[in-house]
């Protein structure tokens, strides 16, 4: 018997335990407890969830998208599930999946920031930045998930960037001889 490695019975200690491991920078303690849990009760979503998040934070988003529809195919009313989903869709290039699943937050409103990130990040694949910005910044105003806003932050960025790209004349650039002679002629 191995007496390195505890036995827990109790779920909900393993994921008080693997919440405590994440709050003191023990990602792998964290890993090792959720899977533990997720092997006594193979049907807890949040457990599923978490597993999927710490996954993607070691850029293992392959089986952070596994584990999140999971955890979405466990509990579809986990809508912060459901909006990584859809985010995890939008990494992969796949717009019409993360539409696809995000039309259960259609029944949110504009009061929830999910229901304001999803709309913003639409827009982004619509082209409509302004409006990704608004929708954006507005749901960050209201959401008190620190990491979710860390990760609009970083999205709003990847905006900025592609605005600066499309109002910025391409760098190093020169118009070929027959550009510049047709210019008069329109």
């Amino acid at each position: 018997m191995n007496l390195s490695k505890p036995i827990y019975t109790d779920e909900e200690e393993l994921m008080q335990l693997a919440l405590h491991a994440v709050d003191h920078g023990k990602r792998e303690d964290a890993i090792e407890h959720l899977m533990s849990l997720i092997r006594m009760e193979p049907d807890n979503a949040m457990a599923h969830y978490f597993l999927a998040g710490l996954q993607a934070e070691k850029q293992d988003f392959q089986s952070a998208l596994i584990e999140t529809e999971r955890a979405v195919s466990l509990d579809p009313e986990l809508h912060i599930a459901v909006y990584q989903l859809g985010y995890l869709h939008l990494c992969f290039g796949r717009a019409e999946e993360a539409k696809s699943v995000w039309k259960s937050l259609d029944a949110l409103n504009e009061s929830d920031p999910l229901f304001l990130f999803k709309r913003g990040l639409l827009h982004w694949v619509d082209g409509d930045l302004e409006a990704c910005v608004r929708d954006l910044e507005s749901g960050m105003v209201i959401n008190s998930n620190e990491p979710l806003n860390d990760q609009i932050r970083s999205i709003l960025g990847n905006v900025e960037k592609a605005q600066d790209a499309l109002l910025a004349p391409a760098v190093g650039q020169v118009p070929s001889r027959s550009a510049l002679s047709h210019q008069g002629n329109h």
